[in-house]
């Protein structure tokens, strides 16, 4: 009777969300009831609650002893394994569910979800044909078994699923979509196209190059289909690829097409001036624990509160972080606005009576583009979220500068460019420096071997790149190239595509996920950063360079591939940017050549002397940009192209 009260209280608790308390409760039950199956599944539970994966998985593998039976902890004790990207563990685990439960066709979806993530196709829908034996019309694994089709390039029959989807699982379906809207990607609009073009590009962000060719092929062939309907994450997929300006516009247009089809604009509103600052709504998926919330702060906390009165509109909800606590305490107004439709999302904004809608998400994870595209406010920008034109009549302006969309490159922009000054990116140079400095034997790194530092997501890793840094590897004595371990198997693929091109794969290092001190702090035991070439480091490019370390790029001919040699000369130091790809190993060579040279920047990156770290002035450049465009629209002049002036000194 004990047990089972503790179990209910420690379930009330999880109900109510205080999931801190409910892990101390089962803590305590248990030291009375160590065997208690359920209450290291509750455990779990709690766990999984406060984000602590490796957690839940020791608890739910101790229910596992007390009762192989489990269900919950034989439920969820995969897609733990699967957060962490464990995913030959996580399959055994789904596995080992649906051998137990036969019965549950969720046991057999979830096992062919964790088959599907291994790329194990074939078995993947024969799991989900197993799941539809037991329950026909069970949503997820009509779902699931529609990617597995559209993946494997069976897009009729891919088609014929999901619609049968829509009609047998509407509740499934429209499940999906809710969640897809957080995580946008493989067939957010069950685009069978769309699934299979993304799933192409899951296996470039595991460093899988063997799709490559294909996947560009088909982004050309969508983005040339008037018929078609491309996922908008496409688009920001699209941008760590060899696609040409001109290639990424016909995509953006293509994406837009179908949204500014479905999204009917508000009556038009005219720019006209008035007393007092300017109303600017800030449109984001990123306040919350993002990067993107560090870069938006200094638009807020220093703002010219008489020049501008910002509103943030937050598509996503309060996740209780402290980026989040601070970001609301800066802004004047917050409108949370993640629950809303579309058309409620807009009406807010139009009452609120915003003069300029700046969109800083575009098509990425978490965006609501509908609500821009509905025209709330009388003149719309984007900025700094999307790479690259947003291919939409319906945005007025975009932020730029003359470095990442040269006067030749505007054409292949569908919105009017505004240049600033200095670089269009924002980056809070005022966060102090980490305090402490952690050791190259922290990382097992030698301490007499010249450190190139690459911290590239997978998907900006493309085979031009990496082949770059092995040549550099190979004409570099002593030296090593130090990644991030950022996606399940792309550690294992990059050391064996080191070894096919006669490098020692013991010559490259992974650094594990870091909190964010400590990711700072580490920048300081590498010699060089180098940079990938289509698309650039921004953020982590800006890192390096405030802990104090150069950084080597070379200048491409997209937005994506030009903004990192912005960053670079705006720190001062353009003799780091090289003018071509094909000769960056050359120009990272002669660097390396030069450690006094090395040095003497390590020391100029220190002072923070260079335009680049004056966040306050980038914060003004941004202010009269948006002043500048309001006074032109407010004249009746239609959006043009123009250049914000450096500002007074």
């Amino acid at each position: 009777m004990a047990a089972a009260s503790a179990h209910g209280r420690i379930a009330d608790l999880l109900q109510r969300g205080q999931a801190q308390a409910a892990l101390a409760a089962c803590d305590e039950a248990l030291a009375l009831s160590p065997a208690d199956a359920r209450l290291y599944e509750l455990a779990g539970l709690a766990s999984e609650r406060l984000d602590a994966a490796q957690n839940a998985i020791d608890r739910y593998r101790r229910a596992l002893e007390c009762d192989p039976r489990g269900r919950i902890a034989l439920q969820n004790l995969g897609g733990c394994l699967a957060r962490l990207g464990r995913l030959e563990d996580a399959c055994a685990a789904q596995a080992a569910f649906a051998a137990a439960f036969p019965e549950l066709p969720e046991a057999h979806h979830n096992h062919a979800d964790a088959l599907l993530a291994l790329d194990r196709n074939a078995d993947a829908r024969a799991a989900c044909q197993r799941a539809l034996a037991v329950d026909p019309d069970h949503g997820p694994s009509l779902l699931t078994l529609g990617f597995a089709l559209a993946d494997a390039g069976e897009l009729e029959a891919a088609a014929t699923t999901l619609a049968r989807a829509r009609e047998r699982a509407p509740a499934s379906v429209a499940d999906f979509m809710r969640r897809v809207q957080a995580h946008p990607g493989m067939g957010a609009n069950l685009d069978p196209a769309s699934i299979w073009l993304w799933r192409r590009f899951e296996r470039l962000q595991r460093c899988d190059w063997n799709g490559l060719a294909d996947f560009l092929n088909g982004l050309r062939a969508i983005a040339a289909d008037p018929s078609s309907e491309p996922d908008r994450a496409l688009g920001f997929a699209a941008m760590h690829t060899p696609l040409t300006a001109a290639e990424r516009l016909q995509l953006a247009r293509a994406i837009a097409t179908p949204i500014e089809r479905r999204v009917p604009t508000l009556a038009p509103l005219p720019a006209r001036a008035h007393d007092g600052p300017l109303r600017v709504g800030l449109l984001s998926p990123d306040i919350r624990e993002h990067l993107g919330a560090r870069l938006l702060l200094p638009l807020f906390e220093l703002a010219d509160r008489a020049r501008i009165e910002w509103t943030a509109y937050a598509l996503s909800r309060d996740d209780g972080s402290a980026i989040r606590r601070r970001l609301k305490a800066a802004v004047p107004r917050l409108r949370e606005v993640a629950d809303l439709r579309v058309t409620d999302a807009a009406a807010q904004v139009r009452r609120d009576r915003i003069d300029l809608l700046l969109d800083v998400g575009g098509y990425t994870t978490g965006a609501a583009f509908e609500i821009t595209a509905a025209r709330p406010a009388p003149v719309q920008v984007q900025y700094l979220g999307y790479p690259g034109t947003l291919g939409s009549r319906r945005v007025d302006y975009a932020l730029a500068d003359e470095h990442v969309v040269p006067a030749e490159h505007a054409s292949h922009w569908s919105e009017a460019l505004v240049r600033l000054p200095v670089t269009h990116f924002l980056y809070d140079f005022r966060e102090p420096p980490p305090a402490a400095t952690p050791s190259r034997a922290d990382y097992g790194l030698p301490a007499d071997a010249f450190v190139l530092c690459a911290f590239h997501k997978g998907a900006k890793i493309d085979p031009e790149t990496f082949a770059a840094w092995m040549e550099i590897l190979r004409r570099v004595p002593r030296s090593l190239l130090w990644l991030i371990d950022s996606a399940p198997d792309a550690e294992v693929r990059l050391r064996a595509a080191a070894v096919a091109q006669g490098i020692d794969a013991g010559r490259l290092h992974f650094a594990p996920f870091e909190a964010r001190e400590r990711y700072l702090a580490r920048y300081r035991l590498a010699d060089l950063f180098i940079d990938a070439l289509y698309h650039n480091g921004m953020t982590t490019v800006c890192d390096a360079m405030a802990a104090g370390l150069p950084v080597a790029t070379a200048q491409g001919d997209t937005f994506t591939s030009r903004s990192a040699p912005g960053l670079v000369s705006a720190a001062g130091m353009p003799e780091l940017i090289c003018a071509t790809r094909a000769g960056f190993a050359e120009h990272v060579v002669r660097l390396t050549a030069d450690g006094e040279g090395l040095a003497r920047r390590r020391v100029q990156l220190q002072r923070r002397a260079a335009p680049l770290f004056d966040t306050a002035a980038r914060v003004r450049d941004i202010e009269r940009a948006l002043t500048m465009i309001w006074a032109r629209a407010c004249s009746g002049a239609a959006p043009g192209s123009f250049a914000v002036p450096p500002a007074d000194r």
